[in-house]
């Protein structure tokens, strides 16, 4: 219940800030553009369909190569697993994706995505029988998945930007045990930096 409501105000609060700066008329133009460079560190909790919440560390770091689209790279390092059935005992992932950049003329910037990724995946319990050992143990599966992105932006002047996102994963861990369905809704918020990295050749 606390997430849900920790969402709702994030998700109206650039809203609200986009009405109180456009009295001023502060961003008469659109802030997203070409050349810009964004990054962000965060916690993000992923909802599995059996019943569970996984907790990792996101990072990520984005180039805008056109006046619309990016490309992005995350990284998710697994903390933990909770719920009645949770089951993944590691699932770190590096994620590979292209976004589509709503076009705007505010701060605001929704924007959605779809890429690759790879997952380092282990279960804590069940596992195959080791050939050398003859105990039962479980090994590190390295598994795809895809990713189906979505979020909302709120860009400040010049330097930072507060930003809301989930992703639907799709994928399965698979190694020497019975396959286990990892797909899980994500949800992540934070403030990240951005820079526009050709600044100097615009003005040129």
């Amino acid at each position: 219940m606390e997430i849900k409501k920790a969402v709702i105000i994030l998700l109206m609060f650039p809203l609200f800030v986009m009405g109180q700066d456009s009295t001023k008329n502060k961003y008469p133009k659109r802030v997203l553009d070409n050349g810009m460079l964004s990054g962000g560190l965060t916690f993000a909790v992923g909802f599995g369909n059996s019943k569970t919440q996984n907790i990792y560390v996101q990072g990520y770091a984005e180039y805008m190569f056109q006046k619309n689209i990016s490309v992005r790279g995350d990284i998710f390092v697994f903390i933990n697993s909770l719920g009645e059935n949770a089951r993944l005992k590691m699932n770190h992932q590096l994620l590979v994706f292209s976004a589509y950049h709503i076009p705007t003329n505010s701060p605001i910037d929704p924007y959605v995505g779809l890429g690759p990724g790879l997952a380092l995946t282990r279960l804590t319990d069940g596992g195959g029988l080791d050939s050398v050992s003859g105990n039962l143990e479980q090994k590190i599966g390295v598994n795809p998945f895809l990713s189906f992105n979505f979020g909302l932006r709120y860009y400040a002047p010049k330097w930072f930007h507060m930003y809301i996102e989930g992703a639907y994963v799709l994928g399965r861990h698979l190694s020497n045990s019975e396959t286990f369905d990892m797909s899980e809704l994500r949800l992540s918020f934070g403030l990240g930096f951005n820079i526009d990295v050709l600044a100097k050749r615009k003005r040129k």
